[in-house]
């Protein structure tokens, strides 16, 4: 599954991504072992890999990516990730409503 958060008032948006992560933990990981957040200075590699990686102890894994378009840097590479989604993940891409993220 992959949920966008796109959008100029950064305030609603981020509390709006901060509900879905609690809600997650109550339904499916209240230990929080299965969520994971990147930022747009991680890895390509860290990303695929956590989005690919069967959850621990649960049923599902949350993955959280900030800035997910800066981070990934090319349309190949957005492609080749998105498509690797399992269903028992659930990607959550957070972006801040600058265009600049999105003219790449």
């Amino acid at each position: 599954m992959l949920i966008v958060i796109y959008g100029e008032d950064t305030y609603r948006s981020r509390e709006w991504l901060h509900e879905l992560v609690l809600k997650f933990k109550e339904k499916f990981d209240p230990q929080g072992y299965n969520v994971n957040s990147f930022t747009r200075n991680s890895e390509l590699a860290e990303l695929r890999s956590a989005i690919t990686a069967p959850p621990f102890l649960g049923t599902k894994r949350m993955v959280i990516c900030e800035r997910f378009f800066e981070t990934l840097g090319k349309k190949e590479d957005t492609e080749e990730v998105l498509a690797q989604i399992p269903e028992s993940t659930i990607v959550i891409v957070w972006e801040d409503g600058d265009e600049k993220s999105f003219a790449k």
